[in-house]
């Protein structure tokens, strides 16, 4: 248990640290909000700033995928329990890891981000056309014909990724997914 509080509590700092950053170099005086800075210092670039809480956010991200994979190693009662994890069980990719066979991201963290919109994807796309009767099939691991699986989760993982582009911050997606252009 020692190890679970030392994981939260480092990604709650981390997040805390980038809520943070932004007031630490600013003053208000008579002309208003303006950045603080020594009388040798030279202040950071917007760029600079940009990439500084991009990484601080990178690592926030990290921490919270690691303390899931815990989470997901160790089994904890807690967690199993939760209505959250219990719901994943539904899905016919219903793990990181059979998300990744498909479309790989490497994040627990994105992979519960996606839930909702994998659950979507399933009922309004996947259930309609394989029938609810072949979907029980899938989820309880029943015997099922050869390349059926794949035929089914290939195309709900890719239009799931295709959904979360349309509808997710580009900040909570994978490098690589999203390119953004800085000027």
């Amino acid at each position: 248990l020692t190890r679970l509080l030392g994981m939260v509590q480092q990604s709650v700092a981390l997040f805390t640290w980038l809520k943070i950053i932004p007031t630490l170099d600013a003053q208000h005086g008579n002309t208003g909000r303006q950045k603080r800075l020594g009388e040798h210092e030279k202040g950071l670039t917007a760029l600079q700033e940009y990439k500084d809480e991009a990484n601080i956010l990178n690592q926030a991200y990290e921490s919270v995928d690691a303390l899931i994979a815990y989470l997901e190693q160790e089994k904890f009662d807690f967690w199993i329990q939760s209505p959250k994890r219990k719901a994943v069980s539904e899905l016919l990719l219903s793990s990181k890891e059979a998300f990744d066979f498909y479309y790989v991201t490497g994040s627990h963290r994105l992979f519960l981000t996606l839930t909702p919109i994998i659950r979507e994807v399933q009922q309004r796309h996947i259930i309609p056309i394989i029938t609810y009767g072949r979907y029980e099939k899938l989820v309880s691991s029943q015997q099922v014909a050869e390349g059926f699986r794949d035929a089914v989760c290939r195309p709900l993982a890719l239009l799931s990724m295709s959904k979360a582009v349309e509808r997710l911050p580009v900040e909570v997606l994978p490098d690589g997914v999203v390119q953004v252009q800085l000027a």
